[in-house]
């Protein structure tokens, strides 16, 4: 007859191969993600200036942000451009697209309610793609809000100003002007 203690001893080693095996599994799928590359310190709050950036959001308009001059290139790799990238905003407009880049984040695109040629991208990382954030306890709750609301409708979003390159991206404003990250969002109900 086996001991009682033998038998806690094999379930207890089980148990610990099993933790292992699935902390190895995590780990494999964390490496093969495809996270971000250009400037992304700075898109998902882990650059060297991250305790600078303001987290009481300025509400404005996505027609003002687009309006703001493009700053000169090359954009530092691990700092901000002050004062946009150190400020948070909150805008209302329209979803008008939205879907998973290769680079994990959901990327949507916002139409100005009053200006329906002014949109802007905003951007939510994937939370294993920023580990280091500040942020990153917002973004698993915010990237599922941000795939479950219905495309077209108005939402509020507050993320913190970012200058991407131009690349042609659908949506991009003139001057590169994004929100990324984005940390909150809501459907607008007035």
């Amino acid at each position: 007859m086996r001991s009682p203690r033998g038998i806690d001893q094999r379930m207890a080693r089980f148990a610990a191969s099993v933790v292992a095996l699935l902390m190895l599994m995590q780990s494999r799928e964390i490496a093969q993600l495809r996270c971000g590359s250009d400037r992304w310190p700075v898109k998902t709050m882990t650059d060297m200036d991250r305790n600078r950036v303001s987290l009481d959001p300025v509400a404005t308009s996505i027609r003002a942000l687009i309006s703001i001059p493009i700053p000169e290139v090359p954009y530092p790799a691990n700092r901000r451009l002050a004062p946009q990238e150190l400020t948070t905003y909150t805008i209302r407009g329209r979803m008008i697209a939205r879907f998973v880049e290769a680079d994990q984040d959901v990327h949507i695109v916002l139409q100005d309610v009053n200006a329906e040629d002014a949109t802007l991208i905003v951007e939510v990382p994937l939370a294993a793609c920023a580990a280091a954030s500040l942020l990153l306890e917002k973004f698993h709750a915010v990237r599922s809000t941000a795939l479950a609301i219905p495309m077209h409708s108005v939402i509020t979003v507050t993320g913190v100003g970012f200058f991407d390159f131009l690349h042609n991206a659908r949506g991009q404003a003139p001057n590169g002007f994004e929100l990324h990250p984005v940390f909150d969002v809501k459907i607008w109900l007035h």
